[in-house]
């Protein structure tokens, strides 16, 4: 029962620093009703980067450093180290697919909590859809879901500097502005907290994300187990809650459907949308959020899932099939239903393999 009430205390406590956050990143400049986005981030940094053309959506998000390096902290603070079996291209289009979702519900598991906070009921499809996807993936884990061992294993100590050398030259790109770097003028790109708040923002959350296990998947697969005894799910309902209230002192309250900013009401690809990143979520282990930290870890698989979202957010741009507030393009539901069909086959092939073993 002590445990229990500490593991309460702690995912409270985390989700009320991470509402801060968000909060006080909206406040100084990050987009409305998105604060801290992982996917919407990646998106934008993609852009700067020339992975796509969208003018709008061009800014290196100190927040995705920030992360990185909080979570590369952590690692080496406790030494970490550990082995993973490689499954690239079952992570690499994890991610692409990850994104295409993303990026037609406007919003990744983080931000679908922050769009609640602020009012959004178009958010309520859009995580009606994810717990449905992480249900889903809990099915066929149960129904012996498992990506084969293979005899090489890939140890994190040698590859746990990758993405914060990247990260780190994404910074420098960031303060030096050379030519080839884009940067939006107008629209989402455009509005931005400073970037040492930003960095701040992302480096705690990169820290607690680490330390903590934290994670906007986990708590509802929980749920859907039947394993309370990791009430993992008062992480994001604190975020929520204390969201709510701080939007309703502030008066940035907007309870509706309606002019909700960088969202839309086509509620059956807000459902989705999210479905298939909860699916996802819940069979590769790890939301976008949880997948990031991985990386700056020295996790191969799941830098090679956030390299997927990165070339998937330049994909969906280039074919003009990324959502608006007036319309789903007919190339991103192809894209969103090209990716369902990939996790079924791959659902149904690994479970059965693992029964027929």
């Amino acid at each position: 029962m002590k445990q229990l009430t500490k593991k309460s205390m702690i995912y409270t406590i985390t989700g009320i620093i991470f509402a801060l956050i968000i909060f006080y990143l909206t406040f100084t400049g990050n987009p409305k009703n998105m604060g801290v986005c992982v996917g919407c981030f990646i998106r934008d940094t993609s852009g700067a980067v020339n992975l796509h053309n969208a003018k709008a959506f061009q800014y290196i998000r100190p927040e995705i450093i920030g992360m990185i390096f909080g979570s590369f902290i952590v690692s080496l603070l406790i030494r970490e180290k550990f082995s993973v079996h490689l499954y690239p291209v079952i992570y690499f289009f994890g991610g692409v697919f990850t994104m295409i979702g993303v990026l037609i519900f406007l919003g990744c598991t983080v931000r679908v909590f922050v769009r609640l906070g602020g009012g959004d009921l178009n958010a309520v499809f859009g995580l009606l859809g994810m717990i449905t996807g992480i249900g889903t993936g809990t099915f066929f884990i149960k129904k012996g879901f498992s990506l084969p061992e293979k005899e090489k294993t890939f140890n994190s100590k040698s590859y746990t500097y990758i993405m914060p050398v990247i990260s780190a030259i994404l910074f420098l790109l960031l303060i030096l502005k050379p030519g080839f770097v884009s940067f939006s003028e107008k629209g989402i790109g455009s509005q931005h907290s400073p970037i040492i708040l930003a960095l701040i923002g992302g480096l705690i959350i990169g820290i607690l994300t680490n330390y903590f296990d934290l994670g906007f998947n986990s708590g509802f697969r929980n749920l859907l187990s039947g394993k309370m005894e990791n009430p993992q799910i008062l992480f994001p309902v604190s975020i929520i809650v204390f969201l709510l209230i701080l939007n309703f002192v502030s008066k940035n309250l907007n309870i509706g459907f309606a002019d909700q900013p960088a969202a839309h009401s086509f509620q059956l690809w807000n459902f989705l949308g999210l479905f298939i990143v909860g699916w996802i979520g819940s069979l590769l282990q790890g939301c976008p959020l949880q997948q990031l930290v991985k990386s700056a870890k020295g996790n191969l698989n799941s830098i090679f899932f956030i390299t997927g979202m990165f070339l998937g957010a330049g994909f969906l741009h280039r074919i003009d099939g990324v959502s608006t507030p007036k319309a789903v393009p007919f190339n991103g539901k192809i894209s969103l239903i090209a990716g369902l069909i990939f996790m079924l086959v791959i659902s149904v092939y690994y479970s059965r393999k693992k029964n027929n073993a």
